[in-house]
């Protein structure tokens, strides 16, 4: 096969990439199924501990296209393909290239807020900004970097350093850089709906962690319950995180039970990373092998008047 760009090429190409496509979609499916599975055991034990078994998921789904590759077969590989495979992949690219433009648009969005930013309190691992038009914390930047409301220092004593103490666990975490990581893999498969779920269920979870991390520095869960309520009134940058249902999951973690045993997380983690590469005998069945044609025997028998 040609590997020019021209008609045909480009339309094996495609099918190509076509048969490792659904080849992985299939293994993401189970992979994160079995996340979500372990996460509902896990829903007693410590958010941080649900927060790593979705980080270990989105890992696992990052290594499923070279399995992917690496198993589907050099007969899958080089396929012939036809014009629905080139427009399908036309379509893919398409998707990819909108979603990453819309991404790049609003980082850069929120990075047009620091113009007006000045310095802020020197009390985390991170550079503190004050000012903007945001009326909510906002942590960003592989140099992480805390915007926080123009207002921030009228607020109270005491919801200061709750906010201070829960974006500083985001900058511990290095949050924003493993969501854009998995929102590249959001990108990647735009068409697969349990992605773009399970990429919801890290976010909450972060925050749900950050959240806990407040509460362990000793502050009251029904102090810091009432300042998530005062401040979600106002414009989040993150509008998902302002969401009634998601503020709703928040709170109930902090007003609930004490987190119990965190072991149903822990065995969901070790089983993740092993079942990744045991994905990699999930496979389309082979095609039957052609049928081995043995030439055809001329008949030698002799016949009556035969020399």
């Amino acid at each position: 096969m040609s590997w020019t760009l021209d008609g045909v090429a480009a339309a094996d190409l495609a099918a190509s990439g076509l048969a490792v496509a659904l080849d992985t979609s299939v293994r993401a499916a189970l992979l994160l199924g079995a996340a979500g599975v372990f996460s509902l055991l896990a829903r007693r034990a410590p958010a941080r501990w649900r927060h790593g078994l979705w980080l270990s998921a989105f890992a696992g789904l990052a290594a499923l296209p070279v399995l992917a590759v690496a198993d589907v077969g050099p007969a899958a590989l080089a396929r012939t393909g036809g014009a629905w495979e080139l427009g399908l992949a036309a379509v893919w690219i398409a998707g990819v290239a909108v979603l990453s433009i819309r991404h790049a648009v609003a980082c850069r969005r929120l990075r047009a807020h620091l113009a007006d930013a000045t310095p802020g309190p020197r009390v985390l691992e991170a550079r503190v900004l004050i000012g903007g038009a945001l009326s909510s914390p906002v942590t960003f930047g592989i140099r992480p970097v805390v915007l926080l409301p123009a207002d921030f220092m009228s607020w109270p004593a005491t919801s200061q350093r709750q906010v201070l103490l829960h974006e500083g666990a985001h900058v511990a975490r290095r949050d924003w850089l493993t969501q854009r990581a998995a929102t590249v893999l959001c990108h990647l498969f735009w068409f697969h709906p349990i992605v773009w779920i399970a990429r919801r269920l890290l976010v909450l979870e972060a925050e749900r962690a950050a959240d806990e991390a407040v509460l362990r520095a000793g502050e009251r869960p029904s102090d810091y319950a009432q300042l998530l309520l005062d401040r979600s009134s106002v414009h989040s940058p993150v509008p998902a995180l302002a969401a009634p249902r998601w503020l709703e999951l928040r709170i109930r973690s902090l007003l609930g039970p004490d987190p119990g045993s965190r072991w149903p997380a822990a065995v969901g983690v070790a089983l993740l990373l092993l079942l990744t590469p045991a994905l990699s005998a999930v496979q389309a069945a082979p095609d039957p092998p052609a049928p081995h044609c043995q030439p055809a025997e001329v008949a030698t028998a002799d016949t009556p008047g035969s020399p």
